[in-house]
């Protein structure tokens, strides 16, 4: 909330905006009357979006990097490629979304070191499926987040790292090993 203020309500402005209108291009100029960097971002999206619902298949879609193919058969923009194109180079979360917006995919393969292949349960309407994606890793996110400066999002990396490893070690030694690697870690 603080890009617009406490008192502004995203959800109730993006509902009045898009009451008004059918149109993404209307809907960021509405919003841009009450909230003008919300209203900013929100054109950016929009121009993009016209883009890639024309693309009717998956091949075409793919061709497009900013465009994802959705689980529901449809091309949709990647915001989070496109948030992070328009972010300042100063901008300490563009890494973060850099890379977020990279990772998004819903073909495994194209999933990379930097990702995790993420599975998720969706609710639409009476049916429950399964909704396999590509995100960015909450390792990644420390990564980038210590490469930006945060001590703490250091730590949390080594000790996230740590605990990825402890299944390796199989036996007292190495387990020992990595205890004290993790104990380091967390003074």
């Amino acid at each position: 909330k603080n890009m617009c203020g406490q008192q502004f309500d995203y959800r109730r402005e993006i509902a009045r905006c898009h009451a008004q209108s059918m149109s993404a291009g209307s809907r960021a100029e509405c919003l841009s009357k009450t909230c003008p960097d919300f209203g900013s971002m929100s054109w950016v999206l929009s121009e993009e979006e016209y883009a890639c619902i024309e693309l009717k298949t998956q091949s075409a879609c793919d061709t497009n990097e900013k465009c994802d193919w959705n689980h529901h058969g449809g091309c949709r923009n990647n915001q989070l490629k496109i948030i992070a194109e328009s972010l300042p180079d100063t901008c300490k979360f563009k890494s973060i979304m850099s890379v977020a917006g990279g990772c998004r995919s819903t073909v495994k393969d194209h999933c990379n070191d930097k990702c995790s292949w993420q599975m998720s349960k969706v609710c639409n309407e009476m049916n429950m499926t399964q909704e396999d994606s590509c995100e960015i890793s909450a390792l990644q996110i420390f990564r980038l987040s210590a490469e930006n400066g945060s001590g703490e999002a250091a730590r949390v990396a080594e000790l996230y790292e740590a605990e990825m490893r402890c299944p390796k070690y199989t036996d007292e030694a190495t387990c020992q090993v990595a205890q004290e690697v993790m104990y380091a870690a967390n003074r």
